[in-house]
């Protein structure tokens, strides 16, 4: 978020992801973000970032969806480390914006920005995420994956064994039989019963959605049964 604007940005040859896009965050949340950073600069760690937004900006969920998708990287801060402080950086930035409320500046208000020393907050010894943890977050709350993809490490076994990718589906003729592989990412089951055996047997019907990295497709599947 410190790069990070309302909408997707063109950056040269980076995308900024669009603040409003992330889950939790929505339109008046992220103007409230890009606002505050662009009168007082960059957000220094997650404590700075409670103690400069208002209380009806910053919420748990908000702040667990914007480090899910890397926004505190940029911080020096990983993933682990900020969703470990969340509730104790939330409580002084609380804390901080009521005696500012209240006209209860400590002394350090008094003092110069020169002379009032950086308030320090401890870092947790936190390793990251496992990627497989960042990935499955990272879907959730940005509906696609974008630090990477979990068939990135398959690459060259699909690569090998399979015959055709989902993008070239539809160039194929009818029953063409074909190699495929990628990643099942939704299931939908539906039942039809026999009308004439409508207490025996019955057809069940899967529609898949399987996932390559650049591509993917419906695929069905009709089992028969007892039901």
């Amino acid at each position: 978020f410190n790069y990070c604007n309302l909408f997707f940005m063109l950056d040269g040859m980076l995308i900024h992801f669009g603040l409003v896009a992330v889950k939790n965050v929505g339109e008046g949340p992220a103007k409230s973000i890009v606002y505050e950073r662009a009168e007082n600069g960059a957000f220094k760690d997650i404590y700075d970032f409670c103690g400069r937004l208002e209380g009806r900006v910053v919420n748990r969920k908000l702040i667990e969806s914007l480090n899910i998708a890397g926004g505190f990287l940029s911080t020096g801060w990983n993933r682990a480390q900020v969703f470990a402080s969340i509730d104790e950086a939330m409580a002084a930035g609380q804390s901080g914006q009521r005696d500012r409320a209240a006209g209860q500046g400590s002394l350090l208000d008094l003092m110069s920005t020169d002379d009032a020393p950086a308030i320090a907050y401890e870092k947790p010894e936190l390793a990251e995420w496992s990627e497989a943890e960042i990935l499955l977050a990272e879907r959730d709350v940005l509906a696609l994956y974008v630090s990477s993809h979990p068939l990135a490490k398959y690459e060259e076994t699909l690569r090998t064994f399979v015959s055709t990718t989902p993008d070239t589906f539809r160039e194929l003729p009818n029953e063409t039989e074909v190699i495929v592989g990628g990643l099942i990412s939704s299931t939908l089951l539906d039942f039809f019963v026999h009308p004439a055996l409508f207490w025996t047997f019955g057809r069940k019907e899967a529609q898949r959605l399987i996932e390559q990295e650049n591509a993917e497709a419906d695929l069905s599947s009709i089992q028969a049964e007892d039901i």
